[in-house]
């Protein structure tokens, strides 16, 4: 039961309404002084929500008490029950945040790939922003996604950073999730009218990670396949779209903050993919040819003009073009901060709002949410490290960033505990510091300095020694600040929430093959 101020312009109460067990009666009333009008009674089992409007112009301007109750032996659940207006034409535009799990910036043609398999990608590219050197927080999932909803850096917010338990080696921390005060993106765009909801086909870019907040509407898949390789199909794109088109047109009168995230590239070693002469290539090729359908289902209903879409991943993947320890190619992510693991696409796409451009200058993740908060006049992120690229997208010309600022703190194995950090600056020069296995021939301690230049080497072919170099001190210099800004973060929001996976948590990222 709760009061509202209907308002005097046309207005609809909408809700989601289901229930367990047939005796469950589900009552929607309006009640004004001593009077009670009945608005809907739903009886029986509701096999799913369903999403329900009632008009209320009868009581247009005037406050009234709106109840919702249940009747009856069974269970009844309402949903998101609001009152809105109902607006014929949408002032706000639309904006999808769309991601494609593991996509390294160069198999795209944009970025130089020759291949041709990314045909959708390069036409977004070359009618869009994109940010032709934007780099990932890190170099897998767990620590990446929580930067994108907030700007904050994983060094920082310390999702996925390893658990240490006495009398055992430091592991991954999986089922980590982000202290609950900290604001998300989804929040800020939900708190000023838009429609939020996520379509996640990777547990932790949801609720795994504690992400779901903010978020309206938070769909997993309906199902999940077996492990790795062994299932006949992995969750679909098109399952996660057909779920967000069917959740859009349920009030097509609204404006939406929508995040869609797939793993067609991620699972670029299952079948279909598996038996094509180039796995990553037909994924990416695949993962294309989804969303192309998904725009034009757009388009079909009037959606796609006012629509704001940022394409973006969350890290690369390593392809076997280099070895981590003398005589082993390696082939995943999660282990480094080279750049086929943390060169990414950011492209801002808006035929109504945006120029096209490529940008030269050094981005990352972390400025993906400052930058929609800003373009929407929003209220920033207070916590956020990243920087609102607006000024980029209107077309100034100098960098935002003096540098850019990566890490690895932890990765998807016990071998792989020791923490790495990179730093690019905006003449694309790169320091990395990574774990010593081998590799670092003049070095006898544990960690190593390498630096590369991007721009006459990109695909980092010829490393030297970045030993007390400038851009070397500057390193250690950033990374003595984000000791000094976790502990201020721990302090205010006490440290991530680290529960222990439940068994359908571990099956499903057993299914994707992040545990055994």
């Amino acid at each position: 039961m709760f009061e509202v101020d209907v308002p005097a312009e046309e207005a609809e109460l909408r809700w989601y309404d289901g229930a367990l067990g047939t005796g469950a009666v589900r009552v929607v009333q309006i009640i004004e002084g001593f009077k009670g009008t009945e608005l809907s009674r739903r009886p029986g089992i509701g096999a799913s929500w369903v999403h329900l409007s009632k008009s209320l112009s009868a009581w247009a301007g005037r406050r009234v008490t709106i109840e919702l109750s249940n009747e009856g032996e069974g269970v009844g659940f309402f949903g998101v029950p609001q009152v809105v207006r109902v607006r014929p034409d949408r002032r706000a535009p639309d904006v999808l945040v769309y991601l494609l799990d593991t996509l390294r910036a160069d198999r795209l043609g944009a970025w130089g790939s020759t291949a041709g398999n990314s045909p959708t990608f390069d036409r977004i590219a070359s009618e869009g922003v994109a940010f032709r050197w934007a780099f990932s927080s890190s170099s897998w999932t767990k620590p990446a996604i929580p930067t994108l909803m907030t700007g904050v850096l994983p060094t920082v917010h310390g999702v996925g950073s390893f658990d240490v338990e006495p009398g055992r080696p430091p592991r991954p921390a999986f089922g980590s999730r982000l202290p609950d005060g900290v604001a998300v993106l989804a929040e800020r765009f939900r708190g000023a009218g838009w429609r939020t909801a996520s379509f996640v086909a990777n547990p932790w870019g949801s609720a795994l990670s504690g992400l779901d907040r903010g978020f309206s509407t938070a769909r997993l898949p309906r199902s999940w396949p077996g492990r790795l390789g062994e299932a006949a199909d992995q969750v679909d794109a098109r399952d996660m779209h057909d779920s967000f088109l069917a959740w859009l047109d349920e009030e097509a009168d609204r404006p939406y903050f929508a995040y869609i995230h797939t793993m067609e590239v991620h699972e670029y070693l299952a079948r279909p993919y598996i038996g094509s002469p180039d796995p990553y290539g037909a994924a990416v090729r695949d993962a294309g040819l989804k969303l192309a359908e998904l725009l034009e289902a757009l388009r079909r209903r009037g959606r796609l003009d006012d629509l704001l879409l940022v394409v973006v991943s969350d890290h690369g993947e390593s392809l076997g073009e280099r070895e981590m320890v003398p005589g082993m190619p390696f082939v995943g992510h999660g282990i480094s901060l080279y750049q086929a693991e943390v060169h990414i696409p950011i492209l801002f796409w808006s035929t109504a709002h945006l120029s096209p451009a490529h940008i030269e200058h050094p981005v990352m993740l972390a400025d993906v949410a400052p930058t929609l908060l800003d373009l929407f006049g929003l209220d920033p992120l207070l916590e956020a490290h990243g920087r609102s690229l607006l000024p980029l997208l209107r077309g100034r010309k100098g960098p935002v960033h003096d540098a850019v600022w990566m890490s690895l703190v932890s990765g998807q194995g016990e071998q792989h505990r020791l923490p790495s950090y990179a730093v690019v600056s905006h003449d694309l020069k790169k320091v990395y510091e990574k774990p010593n296995y081998g590799t670092c021939s003049w070095s006898t301690l544990p960690l190593c300095m390498l630096s590369f230049d991007l721009d006459e080497d990109p695909g980092e072919a010829v490393p030297r020694r970045a030993d007390g170099s400038k851009l070397a001190r500057r390193l250690e210099a950033w990374k003595q600040e984000q000791n000094e800004l976790a502990d201020r973060f721990r302090s205010h929001y006490g440290a991530p929430d680290n529960p222990a996976l439940t068994p359908q948590d571990a099956e499903r990222l057993r299914a994707l093959g992040y545990v055994q």
